[in-house]
């Protein structure tokens, strides 16, 4: 109960932060009183604090601006996938890969086109919620890639993610 009161402390800021300082008046079509009040009754059947972050995330992303999103408060561990990748012209390459990661040890190197993370095709339109998800939202253990090396067959790796332990910090 006391994690559903602090998610709809939360949604309120966020709402009336928005109304006051978003760009669009008309949000980009979207009724937010109407989004808001979903998100609201989404929360109060949340089962973890983990569903109240989505469904916080989840009313900005349908905005679907990449400057408008929600930063959850900072975990005690950090997730390192010990890759990372970009888009170059309307593809998505691996552009480094940490030495003694998980990524190295499977194969994965620079110039690798990701043609599906985690179940997503990427695209300059969907990079950003995919990192957005992944790396603030939802960390995850490892992820499943489907990569072509040049001039090579697409290949299916999974790669583990190190987490490291933080700094606990209790408000």
């Amino acid at each position: 109960a006391k994690d559903r009161d602090r998610g709809q402390v939360m949604l309120n800021l966020i709402k009336n932060n928005l109304k006051k300082n978003y760009y669009d008046p008309t949000f980009r079509g979207m009724d937010v009183d109407a989004r808001f009040k979903t998100a609201s009754d989404k929360i109060k059947e949340a089962s973890s604090v983990g569903q109240i972050f989505g469904i916080i995330a989840q009313v900005l992303v349908d905005l679907d601006d990449s400057h408008t999103f929600f930063m959850p408060p900072s975990r005690a561990y950090e997730t390192d996938y010990g890759w990372t990748m970009q888009m170059i012209g309307d593809r998505c390459y691996i552009s480094t890969v940490d030495t003694k990661s998980d990524a190295e040890a499977k194969g994965v190197k620079p110039g690798d086109e990701v043609l599906e993370a985690g179940g997503h095709k990427l695209d300059r339109s969907t990079l950003w919620k995919f990192e957005y998800l992944y790396n603030v939202l939802r960390p995850q253990p490892g992820i499943r890639m489907i990569l072509r090396s040049p001039n090579g067959e697409p290949r299916q790796v999974d790669v583990l993610a190190k987490q490291k332990e933080g700094k606990r910090m209790i408000n």
